[in-house]
């Protein structure tokens, strides 16, 4: 990369809780749109260069090389450009915990060009913990060298110190998007906000021979595996399960839908579904597919 005025920085010490499961939060890491939403104020641009080892199991094993270009919100200091390999590993002796980690790439990729001052991530990174309720804790770690040139004296001790693209700011960035959606809407759903708008999606499909409940049926077309074929028996699949002997519903001999075919609902972050009693004020069961636990 040339002979460049830098300073060697080392940033530790961060630590969040945001309302979002590990395996959300991954997502967002390996996504390079999603990485830049999610950090709005800190990466102005974003894009995955090259996959390296794809994602498999949610994101688990997955290695990239990624580019971005990272702002402090001020015309006084300039972006700064950086490439970084970035990797991702659960954690197999710990259930719902992640480890991200981007490291520089020195040694690996030759020729990168850079358009403004440079930004050479060190071995840097997170790991991200689920705890209870639906929350997930974030502990960061950056070490990088900053150009600390041109830099306007005014704020020439923020980017000296580290403070500009460091661990705290990252951390601090993190928990104030979370907080802002979760402000919302909890003041939205405490009839405390008279001017906010917040969308949440929660969507229902009647089982159709282009859209299923997720369950395998015996009578169904499409192609199942081994296990779908035990699975298409099991009496645990919700197809089944209203008619297993013992059941009052057995005895229906219609599809009843909601109560003798299963739904299959989709939802997103912050989705309501109405307190309700259920038709004939039957019991409710629920299979989560996919996702975060409802609360």
């Amino acid at each position: 990369m040339g002979n460049r005025g830098h300073k060697c920085r080392s940033n530790q010490g961060g630590t969040a809780m945001v309302i979002m499961n590990s395996i959300t939060r991954v997502d967002a890491f390996l996504d390079a749109n999603k990485w830049m939403e999610l950090f709005p104020s800190i990466v102005s641009k974003s894009r995955t260069v090259q996959v390296l080892s794809s994602r498999v199991t949610g994101g688990n094993n997955c290695l990239q090389l990624m580019h971005g270009e990272l702002q402090f919100l001020s015309p006084l200091v300039a972006a700064r450009e950086t490439y970084f390999f970035r990797y991702c590993q659960q954690n197999s002796e710990e259930l719902g915990s992640w480890i991200v980690v981007d490291f520089p790439v020195d040694g690996f990729v030759e020729g990168v060009q850079t358009c403004f001052p440079w930004y050479r991530r060190r071995t840097s990174g997170c790991i991200i913990q689920d705890m209870p309720n639906g929350y997930s804790r974030v502990m960061w770690v950056e070490h990088a060298e900053v150009d600390d040139k041109p830099v306007h004296q005014a704020f020439n001790q923020f980017v000296t110190s580290g403070m500009t693209f460091g661990a705290t700011r990252w951390v601090s960035t993190l928990q104030r998007q979370f907080e802002s959606v979760e402000g919302s809407y909890s003041n939205l759903q405490d009839g405390l906000s008279t001017y906010e708008s917040v969308d949440g999606i929660y969507r229902w499909f009647r089982p159709e021979p282009t859209v299923s409940s997720g369950f395998p049926k015996e009578l169904s077309s499409e192609k199942v595996s081994a296990l779908g074929d035990q699975y298409m028996s099991s009496r645990w699949n919700l197809n089944n399960f209203p008619r297993l002997p013992g059941s009052v519903l057995s005895f229906e001999s219609g599809d009843i839908y909601g109560v003798l075919v299963p739904w299959l609902y989709v939802g997103i972050c912050f989705s309501s579904f109405c307190w309700h009693v259920e038709d004939h004020h039957l019991y409710s069961l629920n299979y989560m597919h996919w996702g975060a636990p409802k609360i």
